[in-house]
């Protein structure tokens, strides 16, 4: 009995002990907390010893500080009180006050946000996307992704402890980090603080257009404005100021996008004889017609010149939309001529042209030497062939039994011209089923004629 009675006083003294130990732990812990909010400007407004937590705000943030709770049996509370020790979890910050659906996490912790959600958006800065996980609507993202918090997050992210999630910055720092937490809390707080709602986002995202370095971004800024507040007054403000921007991507798409006011920097970028030609390119595809069949002559020819092939490309098309004379024999001595992309594109500028005398140049490209400039045709003469053009089709089809994507293009193209052509009505020409190369003139129930071709295999 009494060897037990020693026993119990023995747990009291150390249990005692103990709770002594954890509770001069825990007001050092709040007075280190205290001192690095007050360097920080925050204000302190409750501290509660028990929980080993501390409240403190500055403007609409409010910043927490707390020991992780950490669940402990009899015998590890004897254990750091004999050797005087508390091993410690650390210190959970929590920023409250951050645009609730924006989600920011290092590149190597994304799980943390859930890849299930919207993904990894790209913000165009190359430093920025390869050290940090994105997630949330896009035009906030980049609204508040400017190039000052692209910076801070990046160097948030090198601690490798920072989380933003559901509208809350979250930083957990180990026990042999705690001196660091001066050093840290006054930047998270900037972070935190660039990172509350916009007001206005498409404010934002137009001042950006106007104002971001980096090119790819002001570019991305401009669709995400543009595709989300079409309507807004900021838009096509800064669709304006985007035409003369120095980058020719940002431009063109400017231009595209404010339609009529657009005209006269997609004619100077269509004209130019320097600069990227792909968008160029797509400069004068986009003016069509509006571009004159002189102008789109002269220039193929000097893109031909020059072996611009993109922009060969698009004057065809310009070309084929214009549509006279002299512009499908442009493209017909273009089919026959070029042995590669060239001629290809120009069997699809004619079968687009929607014009009767472009069948008999794509016909004879049926027997081109490269096999997609056969494709091509086939394809065309699916849009503008006659029913003249059915035997040449079959015989590709025929002639060239390797190549199967030939042979699809060439049955879809018959089926295209009988659609058009009323399929087996009295007196329309027709390919006879189940016996390839047959044509039939149907004339009613009786007195069909027929007339069976032979095969002409190519080589």
């Amino acid at each position: 009995m009494i060897d037990l009675l020693v026993e119990l006083g023995i747990l009291a003294a150390t249990t005692a002990g103990a709770v002594w130990v954890t509770m001069r732990t825990r007001a050092g812990r709040l007075i280190a907390w205290r001192a690095a909010a007050q360097q920080s400007g925050l204000t302190v407004v409750e501290v509660d010893v028990r929980a080993c937590c501390l409240v403190a705000q500055t403007g609409a943030l409010e910043v927490s500080f707390r020991r992780p709770p950490v669940r402990k049996d009899l015998g590890v509370v004897l254990a750091e009180a004999i050797h005087r020790s508390t091993p410690s979890p650390g210190t959970l910050i929590t920023i409250k006050g951050l645009a609730p659906a924006l989600g920011l996490a290092p590149e190597r912790g994304a799980p943390v946000l859930g890849r299930g959600g919207q993904g990894d958006l790209q913000l165009g800065d190359p430093t920025f996307d390869s050290a940090v996980f994105v997630q949330g609507p896009p035009a906030l993202l980049f609204a508040l992704l400017d190039a000052p918090t692209r910076r801070q997050a990046v160097q948030a992210m090198v601690w490798d402890v920072v989380v933003v999630a559901g509208g809350q910055l979250r930083v957990r720092l180990p026990e042999s980090s705690a001196t660091l937490l001066p050093t840290m809390l006054r930047p998270l707080l900037v972070l935190a603080e660039r990172l509350r709602q916009p007001a206005d986002i498409a404010a934002v995202l137009a001042a950006h257009v106007r104002d971001e370095t980096m090119a790819e971004v002001r570019r991305l800024n401009l669709l995400a404005l543009a595709r989300e507040y079409p309507e807004h007054a900021a838009t096509r403000d800064a669709l304006r100021h985007a035409l003369s921007d120095d980058d020719d991507e940002i431009r063109l798409r400017a231009a595209l996008m404010l339609g009529p006011e657009g005209l006269p920097v997609l004619r100077e970028m269509a004209l130019r004889e320097t600069g990227d030609e792909s968008c160029t390119a797509r400069a004068v595809e986009a003016l069509g017609p509006e571009l004159g069949g002189e102008t789109a002559h002269a220039l193929l020819a000097r893109a031909l010149r020059e072996r611009r092939h993109l922009l060969a490309r698009a004057a065809m098309v310009v070309l084929a939309r214009v549509g006279d004379t002299e512009a499908l024999r442009t493209l017909s001595r273009i089919l026959a001529v070029e042995k590669g992309d060239l001629a290809e594109a120009a069997a699809v500028a004619l079968g687009g042209s929607n014009r009767a005398a472009a069948e008999a140049p794509l016909v004879a490209a049926l027997d081109h030497a490269t096999d997609f400039v056969r494709q091509a045709a086939a394809q065309g003469l699916g849009r503008v062939g006659s029913i003249a053009a059915v035997l040449p089709l079959r015989e590709a089809e025929e002639g060239y039994p390797g190549d199967t994507a030939l042979r699809r293009a060439a049955r879809e193209a018959v089926a295209a011209i009988q659609a058009r052509s009323g399929e087996a009505s009295p007196g329309r020409l027709t390919l006879a089923e189940g016996e390839s190369g047959r044509l039939s003139l149907t004339e009613g129930n009786e007195g069909r004629l027929s007339l069976a071709e032979p095969s002409r295999a190519r080589r």
